[in-house]
């Protein structure tokens, strides 16, 4: 952020301070679920148009026709985009319950679905700190973070979003 405001105002840029979000480090990673079962892709937040309500439906309209994987929502999503019936949609949830929800549904790796980039990504940092991996698209705070954690782990990454899908 601080980059992006320094090439659009150079004048201010000497007078930008930069205050990073305090991060809750109170996850335990979560236990992968066993090997052989047909995974199991999770999708944190509360998913609108921008947080990228077209990809999670079509991504459930994908899964439930090729059976490759299940797609379950830990949030919730904008009515006006439709989920297959097999897609689970747990709704709203507290953090302290990430770990109990990802062995619950047995969740193997995580899909950050944003299109626009944020400045910083809350629920993103969430996923992360599940040590499960985690995917989004190449694009802002979260692709950063999705970047660097893949580079740590060696799994999961970012994707490329092109003209606005995809």
């Amino acid at each position: 952020s601080h980059d992006l405001v320094a090439a659009a105002y150079p004048e201010i840029a000497p007078r930008l301070v930069v205050a990073p979000h305090v991060l809750l480090d109170d996850l335990p990673p979560c236990p992968r679920p066993p090997r052989g079962r047909r995974p199991v892709v999770g999708v944190l937040g509360n998913i609108g148009q921008q947080k990228g309500a077209a990809v999670v439906s079509a991504l459930s309209r994908s899964f439930a026709q090729t059976g490759t994987a299940d797609l379950v929502l830990i949030g919730n999503i904008d009515p006006s985009f439709a989920l297959a019936p097999q897609t689970r949609v747990h709704g709203s949830y507290a953090r302290r319950d990430i770990p109990e929800l990802v062995a619950r549904y047995g969740i193997g790796c995580w899909l950050i679905p944003s299109i626009w980039p944020e400045t910083f990504s809350y629920t993103t940092h969430e996923c992360i700190a599940t040590g499960l991996p985690v995917w989004s698209f190449d694009l802002g705070a979260q692709g950063d973070a999705v970047r660097a954690a893949a580079a740590r782990s060696g799994e999961g990454g970012t994707l490329p979003l092109q003209a606005g899908r995809p």
